[in-house]
């Protein structure tokens, strides 16, 4: 039985971390030639307005997923929120949420949570993050924000 091709990344962890070095080189690329401007000021005081609330369980049971990744996520999520919290979207600004976060590495305390990897699940420095990436796509679907792009788990770190 003959397998696929593999993937560059898929040779060894060495062309992974390549990839990975690829891709975000290219994103960092891209948002200093690019055109748009970036949400980044951010509100005195909570705006009087709701547009949409959601709830979102942070630690959950997995299957065979061991709960230390669900604690570490709470710890990534709690180190992400306040870069994002508050950030007003003015006319003609797009919001990032990589940009406003940044990397997400064990010097700026982050933790290994859980992560998904071309369909399998894995443990990686930031992981759970998809969770909150996932619950502002959904809040701007819910508003009356234009979605101008949106990457699904392992397209970026």
């Amino acid at each position: 039985m003959s397998m696929g091709r593999r993937l560059f990344c898929e040779i060894s962890p060495f062309t992974y971390e390549l990839s990975v070095w690829k891709q975000r080189s290219q994103r960092y690329l891209r948002w200093l030639l690019s055109w748009r401007r970036y949400a980044r000021a951010k509100a005195a005081q909570s705006l009087p307005l709701v547009v949409y609330t959601h709830a979102s369980l942070i630690r959950r049971t997995l299957g065979q997923v061991n709960m230390t990744l669900q604690e570490n996520k709470a710890v990534n999520l709690a180190l992400s929120a306040p870069r994002v919290d508050g950030v007003l979207i003015r006319p003609g600004e797009t919001f990032s949420f990589w940009r406003l976060v940044g990397r997400t590495t064990k010097r700026r305390g982050y933790r290994d949570g859980l992560t998904l990897a071309g369909g399998k699940t894995a443990q990686g420095v930031g992981g759970g993050l998809c969770q909150f990436t996932n619950l502002l796509h959904w809040l701007a679907l819910h508003s009356p924000l234009t979605v101008s792009e949106y990457h699904h788990h392992d397209q970026y770190d």
